[in-house]
């Protein structure tokens, strides 16, 4: 039987009597010892499974980390595409303002001409050819400005909804 040494009642070299308590032994059976054995086995069996799992932890966190950042890139891009639609839709706007205006500065001349030609074609100064080409020219030009104003109308309804899905997108966020 072997045991440990739990206390000492006397001190070295000093009188005993028989029958006096020199000493507390702490008796440890074989299966105790290999339960202890058993039991410190587990431990490190346990210890090492922890530091296995955080070796683990760590590429984990890494990939969720540039996942993460990939997602925040991703939703930058998107975020890009919808203001970038927006910005498209108005400088269509403006650039059919601007061509709307110039074209309609030409047609006031145009029909100015249409008069100015009628006028000479009354008096015999030009040939009927010459009316017949202006006003050709006025309702051409009259023509391209409808179909300007329609175009106009679509991009309006086109930076409508692309501001809506921008809007849409950002409250997503």
């Amino acid at each position: 039987c072997t045991g440990r040494l739990k206390s000492v009642h006397v001190a070295l070299f000093e009188q005993v009597e028989a029958g006096q308590t020199l000493a507390v032994i702490d008796a440890v059976l074989d299966n105790e010892q290999l339960l202890e054995a058993e039991l410190n086995s587990q431990l490190a069996a346990s210890i090492a499974e922890v530091e296995h799992l955080t070796a683990q932890l760590v590429p984990a966190q890494e990939t969720l980390l540039a996942e993460e950042a990939d997602r925040e890139i991703n939703l930058a891009a998107e975020m890009r595409r919808f203001l970038v639609d927006a910005d498209q839709a108005r400088l269509q706007i403006l650039e059919l303002k601007a061509q709307m205006a110039s074209d309609y500065i030409v047609l006031n001349d145009l029909a100015v001409e249409v008069k100015i030609t009628e006028t000479l074609l009354e008096e015999g100064a030009v040939a009927p050819y010459e009316l017949q080409k202006v006003k050709v020219q006025h309702d051409s030009l009259a023509k391209k400005m409808g179909e300007n104003q329609r175009m106009l109308e679509q991009a309006e309804r086109d930076l409508e909804l692309a501001n809506q899905r921008l809007d849409e997108f950002a409250q997503r966020q």
